[in-house]
């Protein structure tokens, strides 16, 4: 019992605890240390915004701030961006990252995918038409129209054709592609008689116009052209007098300060004499033409 008593107060014992505890706390601190540089404590880098970047221009900036990369491939096609472009990322932008994190990158597919195009030949409208091709990745070109007598309302579909070439129900085409439409309508409807501006203002033109049909090209003759508000129209096109135009289209007029002698007295010849169709037409057609003899 005294050799034991005399054990716990010795010397020896407390200085080898001392080391012991010396040693411990040496450990401790190397430990967290260690811990600070492995998990680069109070260090975090902002993850820029990879996305549009090509693959090679994204892997660039990750390598500058020694960031790791996992390529995830993508089916899915955006035409928003360019084919192989990041189109989404994660982490997010912006995040704060430690150098190694390892970021996922998911590239837009190299091409448009091609998509079964609607068959909407004989069972569709225009108006349904501008609802579905859309929705399934497809453009509307262009739009022709086919009077038909028989027809009593609507717009119905005749024909879809891309690149003038007709295609058929069960035909395929690349995302983003645009189809021209041939539909028909009921025979005369949507159209108007083109107006007679010769000798019109802008101002008094635009109120002829009203909603119906707009203007195309506006062309001012500068040679002596003082107030443009007041200038005149001295030629038009279409021409007065031609077939009815689809509502909506476009006229182009030409404006000069004052309505030409020559373009003047026929006008007057016009307002005269409307009884006879032909002869005011030809009359209209020779002042419209009369500045390109």
């Amino acid at each position: 019992m005294k050799e034991w008593l005399s054990f716990l107060i010795s010397k020896t014992l407390w200085k080898h605890l001392g080391l012991i505890l010396i040693a411990f706390l040496v450990f401790v601190l190397l430990l967290f240390k260690w811990f600070d540089l492995y998990s680069l404590h109070g260090e975090s880098l902002t993850l820029n915004d990879l996305n549009e970047l090509t693959i090679e221009q994204a892997i660039e900036v990750l390598q500058e701030k020694e960031l790791n990369y996992n390529i995830v491939d993508s089916a899915s096609f955006n035409p928003n961006f360019l084919p192989h472009a990041v189109i989404q990322q994660d982490p997010a932008p912006n995040s704060k990252v430690k150098k190694g994190r390892t970021v996922y990158l998911w590239l837009n597919a190299g091409a448009p995918p091609f998509k079964a195009i609607p068959c909407l030949m004989g069972n569709a409208t225009l108006e349904e038409a501008f609802d579905r091709l859309p929705q399934v990745g497809f453009d509307i070109g262009d739009i022709d129209y086919i009077p038909l007598e028989e027809l009593k309302e609507g717009n119905p579909i005749l024909k879809m054709l891309i690149e003038d070439e007709e295609i058929g129900c069960g035909d395929k085409a690349q995302y983003g592609t645009k189809i021209d439409l041939i539909v028909g309508e009921k025979a005369g409807a949507n159209k108007v008689k083109v107006p007679l501006l010769l000798g019109k203002t802008l101002a008094e033109a635009e109120f002829l116009l009203n909603a119906d049909l707009n203007f195309g090209t506006i062309i001012y003759l500068e040679d002596g052209l003082i107030d443009s508000s007041s200038a005149v129209i001295y030629k038009q096109l279409p021409n007065y007098g031609n077939e009815a135009i689809r509502v909506g289209s476009t006229i182009d007029i030409w404006l000069q300060q004052d309505l030409p002698e020559a373009v003047s007295e026929r006008l007057q010849t016009i307002k005269k004499d409307t009884s006879e169709t032909g002869s005011l037409n030809d009359a209209v057609q020779e002042i419209n033409y009369a500045d390109e003899e």
